[in-house]
This record gives C-alpha cells, structure tokens and sequence, in this order.
C-alpha cells in the first residue's frame, strides 16, 4: 500500500474510533489533522468580512471550535 493509502486508512481508523468509542485519542488526532482546513476556512470568511469588527485569532478560534463540535457530535460525546 503506498503512503497516501495507509494514510487514508488510518484517518478511517481515527474516524471509526471516534464514532463507535468515542476514542479521545483519535477526536485530537483528527481535530490536529483537519485544523489547518479550518484555519484556511477562517482566512477566506476574514478576507471577505465587511467591516474590522472581528480579529483573525477570533475567526480561527471558531473555525476550531467548529471542529470540535463536530467531532463531539460524531462521537456521541
């Protein structure tokens, strides 16, 4: 299996972790996988902002929390 595969595997082992376990080890593991998604999210919605109302560190924050809440959901947390 090459690098991009069992890379692929194992985020599903993270998932199904978090789904049927509700493993903390794989919701942090995954929650540091996909945060720099979340952080480009938060830059493109800062970018498109109307007005200075709202720091950057403020957008990521949400993005982040975002992503927590989804992972809590998945995991019946």
């Amino acid at each position: 299996m090459d690098g991009a595969g069992a890379e692929s595997t194992h985020e599903a082992s993270l998932w199904r972790r978090l789904r049927e376990d509700g493993d903390e080890d794989a919701r942090e593991r995954l929650l540091e996988a996909h945060l720099p998604y979340a952080r480009v999210l938060a830059a493109t919605f800062y970018g498109r902002r109307y007005n200075d109302d709202v720091e950057f560190d403020e957008d990521s924050a949400l993005g982040k929390a975002m992503l927590e809440t989804h992972f809590a959901t998945i995991g019946g947390m």
